[in-house]
C-alpha cells in the first residue's frame, strides 16, 4: 500500500465543438463521444451533432490517496542492505552472489530477447494514442519542446558543468580530454549503451590521456553503473513533462527536491543497456512526486533519441570523473608506486643473497666430495 496525490480536474470553461454524424454511427462511438460531454440540444441536425466540452482543464491538489502497487524504493534499499551483507559474509555468501548473478544474465539475455520486439509493441501503442489524440500537431510540438529542453539541459552539463568542474580543479584545457574521448563518446551514441562503451573508454583514458590503470579500471566500471549524470537529467525531464501534459501538476521546493532525489534513485536502478531506463526509473520518479500512473507511451516513442543524447553524457561524466580523481589521487598513487618498488628491490636483494649462499653451499659440498674421493690430506 502506498500514498500517493490526489487531484481534483477543474473545467474553467466550456466550449462548443462540431462532430459529423457518419463518425458517431456506431453505440460505441456515440459513448465515447458523450463521455464527460453534453449534446447540444439546439444545433443537431443531419450532418453534425454539437456537443459541450469542457475547456481551460485545471488540477488542483485534493489532499492523498491509497493505492496498491509494487514498492520499487523499498526493494532497492532492501537489495542494497542483503548485497552489503553478502559481501561482509565473504566465502559464505558467494553461493547466493553466484546464484543471483546467474539471474541477472539469464534476465538480461530474456531482456535482449524482449527487445526485439519492442518496435512492434511501441508502434501499436503510439497509433492507439494517435487515434484518440484530438490536437496531434499540440502533441507534437509538446513532445518536439521536451527533446529540445533535454537538448539544451544535456549541452550544459556536458560542456559547460563538467569542463568549468575539470578546469577548476586540473587548471587544464578540458576540451582536449574531450576530443581524446571522442570515439567512446560516438560508441556510446551509436549503441545508446553505456556498458558497450565501457572497454573503450578504458582504452581510451589509458593510452590517450595517460590516466593511471589503477584509477580507470575502478572509476569506469563503477561510474557506469552508479554515475549517469544524463540518466538522472532523463528521468527528471521526462518526468516533469509527463506531470504537466498529463496531470496539470505544478512544482514546489518541496517536490523539486523529491524529483530530484528520486531521479538520481532511478538513474542508478536502472541497468546500463538499451531500452532499460524509460519504464523503470520513470514509474519510481513519478510514484515519488504523487503520481501514481501515467501515459509514457510518448516518451517510449522518443527514448532512440533521448537515450543518445543522454549516454554520452553519462560515459563523458565518467571519464573527466576519472581525470580528477587521479590528480587529486596523484601523491597517494606516487607513494604505492614508490612502495611497491622498494618492496621488489628488498626481495630482490634478499633472493639474490639466498642464491648466492645457496651457490657456496653447493661449491662446499663438491669440495667436500672431491676430498673424500682423492683422499687429500
Amino acid at each position: 500500500m502506498q500514498v500517493a496525490t490526489k487531484y481534483k480536474m477543474e473545467a474553467k470553461s466550456l466550449k462548443l465543438v462540431n462532430y459529423s454524424s457518419s463518425n458517431l454511427r456506431s453505440a460505441w462511438n456515440i459513448s465515447d463521444a458523450l463521455k464527460n460531454k453534453v449534446i447540444n440540444p439546439w444545433s443537431i441536425s443531419s450532418d453534425n451533432v454539437q456537443l459541450i466540452e469542457e475547456d481551460d482543464v485545471v488540477y488542483d491538489y485534493d489532499g492523498l490517496e491509497n493505492y496498491n502497487s509494487a514498492n520499487l524504493v523499498g526493494v532497492l534499499a532492501i537489495s542494497v542492505v542483503f548485497g552489503s551483507i553478502l559481501s561482509i559474509l565473504g566465502e559464505e555468501g558467494k553461493p547466493v552472489v553466484e546464484l543471483v548473478g546467474c539471474i541477472f544474465k539469464v534476465m538480461m539475455k530474456m531482456v535482449d530477447l524482449f527487445i526485439w520486439f519492442t518496435p512492434f509493441g511501441i508502434l501499436s501503442i503510439i497509433a492507439g494514442n494517435l487515434t484518440g489524440m484530438k490536437d496531434i500537431k499540440g502533441s507534437m510540438e509538446s513532445l518536439a519542446k521536451y527533446i529540445v529542453t533535454m537538448l539544451i539541459g544535456s549541452l550544459i552539463h556536458g560542456i559547460v558543468i563538467l569542463p568549468g568542474i575539470y578546469f577548476l580543479l586540473l587548471r587544464r584545457n578540458p576540451f582536449r580530454l574531450l576530443v581524446r574521448m571522442s570515439k567512446a563518446l560516438l560508441t556510446a551514441f551509436g549503441t545508446a549503451s553505456s556498458s558497450s562503451t565501457m572497454a573503450i573508454a578504458l582504452s581510451d583514458l589509458e593510452t590517450k590521456h595517460k590516466v593511471d590503470s589503477r584509477i580507470s579500471q575502478f572509476i569506469i566500471p563503477v561510474g557506469t553503473i552508479i554515475n549517469k549524470g544524463g540518466s538522472g537529467m532523463y528521468n527528471a525531464v521526462s518526468a516533469i513533462y509527463i506531470a504537466q501534459t498529463q496531470h496539470g501538476f505544478t512544482m514546489n521546493i518541496g517536490s523539486a527536491v523529491v524529483l530530484c532525489l528520486a531521479s538520481t534513485i532511478g538513474s542508478v536502478v536502472a541497468a546500463p543497456v538499451p531500452g532499460s531506463a524509460p519504464i523503470v526509473s520513470k514509474t519510481i520518479v513519478l510514484q515519488a512526486i504523487g503520481i501514481r500512473s501515467a501515459d509514457i507511451s510518448l516518451i517510449l516513442a522518443v527514448d532512440w533519441l533521448v537515450s543518445r543524447i543522454s549516454t554520452p553524457l553519462n560515459v563523458w561524466g565518467n571519464c573527466v570523473g576519472s581525470a580528477i580523481i587521479e590528480h587529486l589521487s596523484s601523491d597517494d598513487l606516487s607513494d604505492l608506486t614508490e612502495s611497491r618498488n622498494s618492496n621488489r628491490c628488498v626481495n630482490g636483494k634478499v633472493q639474490g643473497e639466498d642464491n648466492v649462499a645457496m651457490k657456496i653451499s653447493e661449491a662446499d659440498d663438491d669440495i667436500t666430495e672431491i676430498t673424500d674421493d682423492h683422499d687429500i690430506v
